[in-house]
């Protein structure tokens, strides 16, 4: 039986290792061997181009991400700085707040005892003030009283005196008086 050529498509012997009308091996692998060896040679080729792509393209997205991280890092830092002169003015303003806070506390308690003194003033004056007025009513109540005995006292003079006369009238004049 015969077969065809692997190069030339001829009809050639079975046995026949090369085609002797071109030359060509009639072995598989002997006839695809450079074929072959260029696929792989250019799959290798094709390969490391694409692996060296690759690494240029990460290392421009590791440079731009670097450049990204490094923006946002000072970014960050410029608002850790903003933040912390924040804090120290904050810190500032609480220290001042609290030396107004001693001194207003330190201000109450002088003014706290000055006022406490005053109070005990005023609370003395108001007890004299009442103990006075007390007096003062109980006095008034006695001139009320006297009020009211001398205005008895008067209207019983008034009526003896009026007896008197009535009984002078009725009664004649002493010719003279002892006592003059």
């Amino acid at each position: 039986m015969q077969k065809r050529c692997l190069g030339c498509k001829r009809e050639i012997a079975r046995d026949l290792r090369e085609c002797h009308f071109c030359g060509a091996p009639q072995s598989i692998t002997r006839y695809y061997r450079n074929s072959v060896i260029f696929f792989i040679a250019f799959l290798a080729a094709s390969v490391y181009g694409l692996y060296y792509l690759l690494q240029i393209a990460n290392q421009q997205a590791l440079n731009e991400q670097t450049q990204l991280l490094s923006e946002t890092k000072t970014q960050s830092q410029k608002q850790l700085d903003s933040l912390q002169v924040q804090l120290d003015e904050a810190q500032a303003a609480l220290e001042q707040a609290n030396k107004a806070v001693a001194e207003n506390e330190a201000d109450q308690s002088s003014e706290s005892a000055k006022l406490n003194q005053q109070l005990a003033k005023l609370k003395k004056a108001l007890k004299e003030a009442e103990n006075e007025a007390k007096k003062q009513s109980e006095r008034a109540g006695w001139l009320s009283r006297e009020n009211s005995r001398l205005k008895d006292e008067l209207k019983e003079s008034k009526a003896q005196l009026k007896e008197a006369r009535s009984t002078s009238i009725t009664q004649p004049k002493p010719l003279s008086d002892p006592i003059q």
